[in-house]
C-alpha cells in the first residue's frame, strides 16, 4: 500500500465544525430525477425522505443515488462495448472504477462550475445532468449528438449548458485551457467584463486526468500557471496505476502523484489524496477541493486511488498484460460492491432491493440505446459547417486607407491600432513573453521586442501583463481566457517558437467550434513576427515565416501584412 500524501477520509471533524452548504453543490443540486425514479420503483416512495447521516456527512438518500447513478453508469459501459462489438458503434472507452470520484465531485460542483473532464468521467456528466440517451447518441454518431452534432467518439463530452467544455483527444491538453479559463473568470470579474455563459464570480474549474497524462509537459506547465496566479482550478488525478499497458510507475517518480506535486502546498496549492472508491472519503475530498477553489485560495490537485474494471477501451485486452492476481484484487475494490456492502451492513439493500435497483438501472440502458443507435446521422454537405465563424469568401470588403497620412513604421502602427482597439472594446487583454511595460515608475518598460506593446499596460491596466516563457501557456491560457469572455491578444515572440504550443493551437483552438458543432467558440489573436531581423543574424531561429505549415490547418485565419497600412 502506497502512503498516501493528506490522506482524506472526512471533510472535517463533523464534532468541531459544520459544512458550509453555501460552498457546496449539495445532494439536491444535481439532476438525480432518474435516478431517484430507479430508487422508488425499486424500494418505494418514502425510501428518499431521510437525511440523516449514515456514514460520514451522507445519508442513505444520497448513497442510494450515489449506487443507482454508478449502476447506470457501468451498465453504459457494458452496454457501449456491446454495440462496438455488433458494429453499431465504431469505438467504446469506458469510466468503470471512477463511478464514486465523479459522483462526488457532481455533488459539490454547480452547473455555472466550468468542466472539462476527460473521457472516463462518465458517471460526472451522468449527475450533472446528461442523459443517457445522450451519451448513446455519441456512441452512436447520431446528427443529435447535443456534444458535437456527431462530429466526435463516444465520451468526448461537450454541454454548455452544464458548463462542460468541449474536450478533444490528446491527454492532458485540456489542463492549461482550463488554468487559463480560471484565471479569465478572476480576470474578467475584476475588470466588470460580462463573462460567457454559464459562468459566474465564483465558478471554479474542474479538470480530470488519469495518472499517465501527469507525464505530459503541458500538465506540468498548466500546474505551475495555476500555482502561479493562484487561479482556482481543481486538478482530479484519476490514478487507475495504469496508461492503457504502461504501469504507473513508469509515468511517475516513485508512482505516487500526490508525493510529485507536494512541494506546491507551500506556494499555496492545496495537495490532496484520497480512495476514490470509498464514497465517505471520496465526498469529503471533492466538498475540501471545492471549497478551497471557490474560497479563492488557489488551486488544488487532488490524486484519487480508482480502479479499471474493464480494459482501456474497446481496442484494448487487459488481460494480456495484467495478471490474474491483480486483476482479481482490483475486482475487489469495485466501488459498486463497496457501496452495496455500506448500504446492506445498514439495512438499506438485500438481496431483492439490490436486484430491483439494478433491473431498473438495465431498463433506462436498454430503452436509451435502442433510441439513439436508430437516431438519424449527420449530413455529409454540413461537414465544413463550423469550421470557423463565417466562410472566408464572404468576408466584408473593407475601403483603400488614405494614402495621404502620416509615414509610420508597422511595429508603430500595429501599437497605435491596439490601443484603439482596447478603447473600443473592454474585452481585449494583451499578453505574452516582455510585452509590459516596466514595474518600476519613471522607466518605459520593454513592451515587446519590437515594442509593438509599449505604453499600453500604463495606458490599461490589469489588461496587459507578461506571460511566464512557455508558449504553450500563453495559446493554451488564451483559449481559456476567450472561453471566460474575454477577447485574448496574444504574442509569440517569433513565428519560430511557435512550436511548442503546437498542441494547443493544432488540437485544441482550432477544432473547438467544430468539435462542438459551434456550441463552444475560442476567438482570439496571435501575433508573432518573422523575417529580416538583424540583416540575417538570426539565422533559421528568428527569420522563418512557415506559413505553408499553417496554411493547412483548418480553423484558424492567416493573416501575413506586408506594410503598416495593411498590418494595422
Amino acid at each position: 500500500m502506497r502512503r498516501f500524501w493528506r490522506l482524506v477520509e472526512e471533510p472535517m471533524d463533523s464534532t468541531a465544525v459544520a459544512r458550509d452548504t453555501s460552498l457546496e453543490g449539495s445532494s439536491a443540486r444535481w439532476p438525480s430525477e432518474i435516478y431517484d425514479a430507479i430508487i422508488r420503483d425499486a424500494l418505494g416512495d418514502r425510501i428518499l425522505d431521510g437525511h440523516e447521516p449514515l456514514a460520514g456527512h451522507l445519508s442513505a438518500a444520497d448513497l442510494l443515488r450515489a449506487y443507482a447513478a454508478a449502476r447506470v453508469s457501468r451498465t453504459m459501459d457494458v452496454r457501449e462495448r456491446t454495440l462496438q462489438a455488433q458494429g453499431r458503434a465504431w469505438f467504446s472507452i469506458a469510466g468503470a472504477g471512477k463511478e464514486i470520484i465523479g459522483w462526488a465531485f457532481a455533488r459539490h460542483l454547480r452547473l455555472s462550475d466550468a468542466k472539462l473532464p476527460y473521457y472516463r468521467d462518465r458517471t460526472l456528466l451522468l449527475c450533472s445532468g446528461v442523459t443517457p440517451e445522450e451519451m448513446f447518441l455519441q456512441t452512436a454518431g447520431a446528427l443529435s449528438d447535443p456534444s458535437s452534432g456527431g462530429r466526435q467518439m463516444p465520451s468526448h463530452w461537450g454541454y454548455r449548458k452544464l458548463g462542460v467544455v468541449s474536450q478533444s483527444s490528446p491527454t492532458g491538453s485540456q489542463c492549461i485551457s482550463g488554468t487559463g479559463l480560471a484565471e479569465g473568470i478572476v480576470r474578467a470579474t475584476k475588470l466588470g467584463v460580462p463573462l460567457d455563459t454559464p459562468w459566474v464570480e465564483d465558478s471554479v474549474v474542474y479538470v480530470s486526468i488519469g495518472d499517465g497524462a501527469t507525464a505530459e509537459g503541458e500538465v506540468e506547465e498548466a500546474i505551475r500557471e495555476a500555482v502561479r496566479t493562484s487561479a482556482p482550478v481543481i486538478f482530479l488525478i484519476e490514478d487507475d496505476r495504469y496508461a492503457i499497458s504502461v504501469p504507473v510507475t513508469w509515468n511517475i517518480p516513485g508512482g505516487d502523484a500526490a508525493a510529485l506535486y507536494r512541494h506546491y502546498e507551500q506556494f499555496g496549492a492545496l495537495v490532496l489524496q484520497c480512495d476514490g472508491t470509498d464514497p465517505v472519503a471520496a465526498d469529503a475530498a471533492a466538498y475540501q477541493a471545492v471549497s478551497y477553489a471557490r474560497a479563492r485560495n488557489g488551486p488544488v490537485i487532488l490524486h484519487a486511488l480508482v480502479t479499471r474494471h474493464m480494459s482501456h477501451s474497446s481496442t484494448d485486452t487487459q488481460d494480456q498484460y495484467r495478471t490474474p492476481e491483480e486483476l482479481a484484487d482490483e475486482a475487489a475494490r469495485d466501488p459498486l460492491l463497496r457501496l452495496s456492502k455500506l448500504l446492506r451492513d445498514a439495512g438499506v439493500l438485500d438481496d431483492e432491493s439490490e436486484k430491483s435497483l439494478d433491473v431498473g438501472a438495465a431498463k433506462l440502458v436498454s430503452e436509451a440505446a435502442v433510441r439513439a443507435v436508430d437516431a438519424p446521422r449527420p449530413d455529409p454537405d454540413r461537414l465544413l459547417v463550423d469550421v470557423t465563424a463565417c466562410d472566408f469568401n464572404d468576408r466584408k470588403r473593407e475601403n483603400a486607407p488614405d494614402a495621404t497620412g502620416e509615414p509610420v513604421e508597422m511595429r508603430y502602427a500595429l501599437n497605435r491600432a491596439l490601443k484603439e482597439a482596447m478603447e473600443a472594446d473592454e474585452r481585449i487583454v494583451v499578453y505574452g513573453e516582455d510585452v509590459a511595460d516596466a514595474q518600476f515608475p519613471g522607466l518605459p518598460g520593454k513592451g515587446g521586442v519590437f515594442h509593438v506593446t509599449r505604453g499600453l499596460q500604463f495606458s490599461f491596466p490589469n489588461r496587459v501583463w507578461n506571460s511566464a516563457l512557455a508558449e504553450a501557456t500563453i495559446i493554451g491560457t488564451a483559449i481559456g481566457h476567450s472561453l471566460a469572455g474575454l477577447l485574448p491578444v496574444v504574442e509569440v515572440q517569433f513565428r519560430d517558437y511557435l512550436h511548442p504550443a503546437w498542441q494547443q493551437l493544432v488540437d485544441e483552438a482550432a477544432t473547438m467550434r467544430w468539435r462542438s458543432n459551434g456550441d463552444w467558440t475560442c476567438p482570439m489573436v496571435i501575433r508573432m513576427a518573422y523575417g529580416g531581423y538583424l540583416g540575417g543574424a538570426g539565422a533559421l531561429w528568428h527569420s522563418e515565416s512557415g506559413v505553408g505549415m499553417l496554411s493547412g490547418i483548418a480553423g484558424i485565419r492567416i493573416v501575413c501584412p506586408s506594410n503598416a497600412t495593411d498590418a494595422a
